[in-house]
């Protein structure tokens, strides 16, 4: 895993990912305070699959999601035409 500043550049971390050693970074920023010591925090992380994301200005449509939507647009079908069939005079 490898951690980046926040402003740091999409290009370096890329060549990171590129490497094939992670394919996720930690993201942090360093806040200072009048009266306290700075202090480094994680605000996020960023993927590769993010960087693409932004290279080609398009979502990437994960495999297991569509699975599970698809899933989820059957079950509501079938829910559906239950419903059409089911008998209301009782």
């Amino acid at each position: 895993m490898v951690v980046v500043h926040h402003n740091e550049k999409l290009e370096p971390i890329f060549g990171y990912f590129k490497r094939g050693t992670t394919h996720i970074a930690v993201v942090t920023k360093l806040f200072t305070y009048e009266f306290k010591d700075p202090e480094r925090r994680v605000i996020g992380i960023v993927t590769m699959e993010d960087i693409i994301e932004e290279i080609i200005d398009d979502e990437i449509e994960d495999e297991t999601k569509a699975h599970v939507e698809k899933k989820e647009e059957e079950r509501n079908t079938a829910k559906k035409l239950a419903l059409l069939f089911a008998d209301t005079q009782a």
